[in-house]
C-alpha cells in the first residue's frame, strides 16, 4: 500500500517539476528562437539606420534644420520634410557613439525580445502557459518578418506596454488616473521616436468604445478611459511640429511616384515576388478570425469587442502592407491563443497536453534552424551581430581616395552613403520617398535609368563625377541602368564588392584612379533574370 502511493507520488511530483522547469524552458525557447529570427548582419548599403544615426549626430550638433528640410540631398535640399522619427535618431546615435554597431543591433534585440515577451504575457495571463507559448510559436514567422534595425522596435514595445496596461486596468488592477497620466508620458515619447504612435490612439479608443458599449457613457470606468484617450491625444502633439506632428500618420503616406515594397498590400505582393510568409501570413490571419466562431456561436457575451477589433484591424493592416506583418502577428497571437482557450474546460489544457506541446516547440526549433530551408527561402543575410563583413567597403575605398561627387547613387543606398560621406558629399536620392516631390521620381530618378537620352540630360545637368550604385537592386530600371553603364565608355568602373559597384566619369581629375583600379569589363557578366 505505501508503495503505491508512493509511486502515485512521485508521478505527481514530476509533473510538478515538469511544470516548473517548462514555466521558465519554453518563454525562454521562444525568446531566443525569436531573437535568433532577427540576428542577422546589418546590410547599411540597403537599410535606413545609416541615416538615422547621422541624424542623431546632426540634432546634438545643433543641426535642427535636418528636422524640416531635406538637408542630405543636393537636387532637393530645401524640399519640406517632418523628420517624425527623430528621437529614434538620438537613440541610435548614442547607442552607436557608446558601442558601435553591434551594441545598436544588440539594443534593437533587446526591444524586440521585451516587445515579444510583453505579448507573451499578456497571452499566458488570457490562455496559460502553454497555449500561450504555442500561439507564439504558430504566429512567429509572422512577427519576425521584420528583420531590419528600425526604430519600429520601439513602437512595438510601446504598444506591448499600452495593450497590458490597459487590461490591466478593465480587470481592476490599476488606478485610472494614474494610468492617464503614466499613458500620457509614454504618448509624448513615442510621437517622436516612430509613426506607428496612433496605434496608442487606437488601443485606448478601443476600449473607451468598448467601456461605453458595456455600461455607458456616464459609469466610472467609461469616464476613465475617456481621460486616458484625451490625455493620449492631446501627448500627441508634444513634438517639434506640433499638431502638423501629430497628424502626420494622415498625410506622411501619398503617391510618392516611387512604389515601396513593404507598403504594398499581401496581394499585389504575391503577383510579383515568390515570399512564402505573404501566404503564411494569410493562413494565420484566417486562423484567428476563425478561432472567434466557436465563441461567437455559443456565448457571444465571452468575446469583448475591444479583442475582436484588435484581430480585425491589425489583421487587415497586414493584409493591407508587408510592414504591419510583425505589429499584426504580435497582437494576434494572445487573441488566438485566447479564444483556443475557451475551447477547452478549465484545467484541461495544462493537464493533458504540455509534453506534447514541448515537443512541438522542440520539433518546430528543428524545423527552422535545423534543415535550413527557411534561411534559403528568405535569403536572410548571415546570421552575425552588426555589421556585416565588408559592408563598408566601399564607403572606405571612396574615402581613402578622396573619391569626389556630384555623386549618382540609387535609392537604397542613400541613407548607407550619408552615414559614411555627409556633409562632404550630399546624394542624388535616399531611401525617404516622402523627401522628395513625386516628380522627381517619375520625370527624373527613373526615366534617367531607363532611356540614355534622359540619362545624357540629367548628367549634362548635374554634372555627375561618381556613381556608387547597390548592385542588388533588382528593379528593371537599376539593372538596365547598370548594364549601360559597364558598356559605356565615358564611365569607368573602379570598385565592386559584393554590395557596391562604384563609376567614375573619365576625366583629367579621375585619370589616375582609374588607371590604377579600373575592372576589365570582361569581368562583369550578366546572369538570367
Amino acid at each position: 500500500m505505501r508503495k503505491k502511493k508512493f509511486l502515485v507520488f512521485s508521478a505527481y511530483q514530476d509533473d510538478l517539476d515538469f511544470a516548473r522547469a517548462s514555466l521558465y524552458t519554453l518563454p525562454l525557447l521562444i525568446v531566443v528562437l525569436y531573437i535568433l529570427l532577427l540576428s542577422h548582419g546589418i546590410n547599411l548599403v540597403t537599410a535606413d539606420l545609416g541615416r538615422h544615426i547621422e541624424n542623431g549626430r546632426m540634432l546634438l550638433g545643433g543641426g535642427w534644420h535636418t528636422l524640416t528640410t531635406n538637408a542630405y540631398s543636393y537636387p532637393y535640399p530645401d524640399f519640406p520634410v517632418l523628420n517624425h522619427h527623430w528621437l529614434s535618431g538620438v537613440f541610435f546615435y548614442l547607442v552607436f557613439r557608446i558601442s558601435g554597431f553591434a551594441g545598436t543591433h544588440l539594443a534593437f534585440l533587446a526591444a524586440s525580445a521585451a516587445a515579444f515577451l510583453i505579448f507573451l504575457r499578456i497571452a499566458q495571463k488570457k490562455a496559460g502557459l502553454f497555449l500561450a507559448s504555442t500561439a507564439a510559436l504558430l504566429f512567429l514567422p509572422v512577427i519576425a518578418e521584420r528583420t531590419e534595425v528600425r526604430p519600429e522596435a520601439l513602437s512595438y514595445l510601446l504598444a506591448g506596454i499600452f495593450f497590458f496596461l490597459l487590461l490591466k486596468y478593465r480587470e481592476g488592477g490599476l488606478s485610472g488616473k494614474m494610468l492617464a497620466l503614466g499613458l500620457g508620458l509614454l504618448q509624448a515619447l513615442w510621437v517622436n521616436l516612430h509613426i506607428y504612435f496612433f496605434v496608442g490612439w487606437v488601443l485606448a479608443g478601443t476600449f473607451l468604445f468598448e467601456s461605453i458599449l458595456a455600461t455607458g457613457f456616464k459609469s466610472a470606468r467609461t469616464k476613465a478611459f475617456g481621460l486616458i484617450f484625451v490625455l493620449v491625444l492631446a501627448a500627441s502633439l508634444v513634438n517639434p511640429f506640433t499638431y502638423h506632428g501629430a497628424l502626420a500618420p494622415l498625410t506622411i503616406f501619398h503617391e510618392y511616384g516611387y512604389r515601396l515594397v513593404e507598403n504594398q498590400p499581401v496581394w499585389f505582393l504575391q503577383k510579383v515576388m515568390n515570399r512564402p510568409n505573404l501566404l503564411y501570413f494569410e493562413v494565420m490571419l484566417a486562423l484567428l478570425v476563425v478561432s472567434f466562431i466557436p465563441t461567437l456561436v455559443r456565448n457571444r457575451k465571452k468575446v469583448q469587442p475591444a479583442e475582436l477589433i484588435f484581430a480585425l484591424g491589425f489583421g487587415a493592416a497586414g493584409a493591407l502592407a508587408l510592414r504591419n506583418f510583425t505589429i499584426f502577428g504580435l497582437f494576434a497571437f494572445p487573441l488566438f491563443a485566447e479564444n483556443i482557450a475557451r475551447l477547452f474546460p478549465a484545467g484541461a489544457v495544462s493537464s493533458r497536453v504540455p509534453k506534447r506541446m514541448l515537443a512541438g516547440a522542440v520539433l518546430l526549433v528543428i524545423l527552422l534552424f535545423a534543415t535550413g530551408e527557411m534561411r534559403k527561402v528568405y535569403a536572410y543575410p548571415p546570421l552575425a551581430i552588426g555589421l556585416l563583413s565588408g559592408n563598408d567597403g566601399s564607403a572606405r575605398f571612396f574615402l581613402e581616395h578622396k573619391l569626389a561627387g556630384p555623386v549618382f547613387n540609387n535609392y537604397d543606398i542613400g541613407g548607407y552613403l550619408i552615414h559614411y560621406l555627409y556633409p562632404q558629399e550630399k546624394v542624388f536620392v535616399d531611401n525617404r520617398p516622402e523627401a522628395y516631390p513625386s516628380e522627381f521620381f517619375k520625370e527624373v530618378y527613373i526615366p534617367m535609368q531607363e532611356n540614355e537620352d534622359a540619362w545624357k540630360e540629367q548628367d549634362a545637368r548635374f554634372d555627375f563625377n561618381a556613381i556608387v550604385f547597390s548592385h542588388h537592386d533588382y528593379t528593371p530600371w537599376a539593372q538596365q541602368f547598370l548594364l549601360a553603364r559597364v558598356a559605356d565608355p565615358l564611365w569607368a568602373p573602379v570598385y565592386a564588392d559584393e554590395f557596391v559597384i562604384i563609376f567614375l566619369r573619365r576625366n583629367e581629375k579621375n585619370a589616375a584612379l582609374i588607371s590604377q583600379f579600373e575592372i576589365a569589363r570582361e569581368r562583369f557578366v550578366t546572369t538570367p533574370s
